[in-house]
């Protein structure tokens, strides 16, 4: 659950994760989209808003201190309701291609990893961001990423009696030399870890809307390091070893779902593997870090608490 191998993790992170948890879990009822309908819905009833399409370019700094954000659309002016685009109707422009708008504001809040932030959203000549890459001032890196398989399963989840818990795989007792042949070979090796879960099992409206289907999730361990030459490539084109490297570690964590879930082989009629440069693409991860900082033993030490620890930026 956070993406470090056992001898390099740190137990702080164990024990949050399992704080979290502790008391059970929740699972939305209809699309998981209602999350962000409802938070958004909350933000505009207080007075706030919340913008799609709306990219945020960096963060404006005048005499030391944040006072905003430039933002920028990425679909046409004339056709997007994006904030951007929007903003760019009201003063008369009609510029079909991207538009950047600056958003002022009392108080700004990155909440994207303290890697995005220095690398991308401040200033390089900033003192604290050129602190920030000072080898001396820290020891955080950024967190590993992952790869993610989507399954598309005929069949209602009652009649395949698939698991409304949870599922985790193992692979090894000594996990630590499963994780270093995996990272040296994926393709050889199959990943030490795999959470399985199936989200039609959870929703009770998931049957009624999407009837004779059901779906699975998997997750596993994926390093920006394998896919890092491809990360200038477009996604959809990123060439056929991109596609052949996928397709070889979608055989891994089939033949993980057919083990461990038997009843649904020959059950996927659709699948699709995200990786880490899927992380890059949708969620703008640096170097696909699905949690921001790595959670080793280094992420709370006296020399990167500053990075770390403290909701304010040094």
């Amino acid at each position: 659950d956070y993406a470090v191998q056992p001898r390099v993790a740190t137990f702080a992170a164990q024990a949050i994760t399992m704080a979290h948890y502790m008391e059970g879990a929740a699972y939305t009822v209809g699309p998981t989209q209602n999350l962000s309908i409802r938070m958004s819905s909350a933000l505009r009833e207080t007075g706030g808003d919340a913008f799609c399409d709306a990219t945020v370019e960096r963060i404006v700094v005048e005499n030391g201190r944040a006072v905003g954000v430039l933002v920028r659309n990425t679909s046409s002016s004339s056709s997007s309701g994006s904030a951007t685009a929007a903003a760019s109707r009201a003063a008369g422009k009609n510029d079909d291609g991207p538009v950047t708008t600056e958003i002022r504001a009392q108080n700004v809040v990155c909440a994207t990893s303290v890697f995005n932030l220095y690398h991308k959203l401040l200033p390089r000549d900033h003192p604290v961001v050129r602190e920030f890459f000072d080898p001396a001032a820290r020891s955080i890196t950024e967190s590993n990423g992952h790869v993610f398989l989507f399954c598309k399963i005929e069949g209602d989840a009652k009649d395949l009696r698939l698991p409304k818990h949870n599922l985790w795989y193992f692979n090894s007792y000594d996990m630590d030399e499963a994780f270093d042949k995996y990272y040296a070979d994926p393709i050889t090796h199959r990943p030490p870890t795999c959470y399985i879960g199936f989200p039609c099992t959870k929703d009770p409206t998931w049957p009624k809307r999407y009837p004779g289907v059901s779906n699975c999730i998997l997750i596993s361990d994926g390093l920006y390091s394998w896919f890092a030459k491809w990360h200038h490539a477009p996604a959809h084109d990123r060439g056929a070893d991109y596609e052949t490297f996928k397709n070889q570690l979608t055989k891994h964590l089939l033949a993980i779902l057919y083990e461990t879930v038997p009843q649904v082989r020959d059950k996927i009629t659709y699948h699709t593997l995200g990786t880490p440069l899927t992380e890059v693409t949708y969620l703008s991860s640096f170097r696909a870090g699905s949690y921001g900082t790595k959670c080793d033993t280094q992420i709370f030490t006296a020399r990167n608490a500053r990075w770390t620890t403290t909701p304010r930026t040094p």
